[in-house]
């Protein structure tokens, strides 16, 4: 669908120390990490009753080229 879609590129974010299964998952189907070492990111959004939620993970972005 992506690629009918005109993308040439997929790209997704992973914890590599906390879920390492994914890490390699994500390596074995073609995805491969753009820094050597994981980054801290801060998140954060307001759920539909007004709750806030945040918080800071350790993370890896990874890139699958498509064509």
């Amino acid at each position: 669908m992506a690629t009918q879609g005109g993308y040439r590129q997929m790209y997704l974010v992973v914890e590599p120390r906390d879920n390492p299964r994914a890490f390699s998952l994500y390596q074995r189907l073609g995805y491969r990490a753009l820094q050597a070492e994981p980054h801290l990111v801060a998140w954060g959004f307001e759920d539909s009753a007004g709750g806030v939620h945040g918080g800071e993970l350790w993370v890896v972005d990874m890139v699958k080229r498509l064509v």
